[in-house]
């Protein structure tokens, strides 16, 4: 698995049970982990090695977005979506905010 790394959208944390949550910001994605496979998982996570991922969730992983090619540049890849996002505004909206000192005379 050298062609691939782990999404820097990754987040995660343990639960009081010991079991391992995981999310991709960017993806979405959301998936929680018992305690037999959360340590594995939380070790490769925190050290950034594939490789400790038990093989049963790679292509998991991968569908999910945890774990992407490394040609992948997210960041372009975010940067596309606010564009197409910012195109799909068709309406603006102005606020005009007077100060306290206004008295309505006007």
């Amino acid at each position: 698995m050298q062609n691939v790394k782990f999404s820097r959208f990754n987040i995660w944390t343990e639960t009081e049970t010991g079991e391992l949550i995981i999310y991709n910001s960017m993806t979405g994605a959301l998936a929680t982990f018992e305690k037999q496979y959360s340590d594995n998982v939380l070790h490769a996570l925190e050290n950034n090695l594939i490789s400790s991922i038990p093989s049963e969730f790679i292509n998991d992983f991968m569908e999910d977005g945890y774990i992407i090619e490394n040609n992948i540049d997210e960041s372009k890849k975010i940067n596309d979506l606010v564009k197409i996002r910012q195109g799909l505004i068709d309406e603006y909206f102005l606020s005009i905010l007077l100060n306290l000192d206004c008295n309505f005379k006007c």
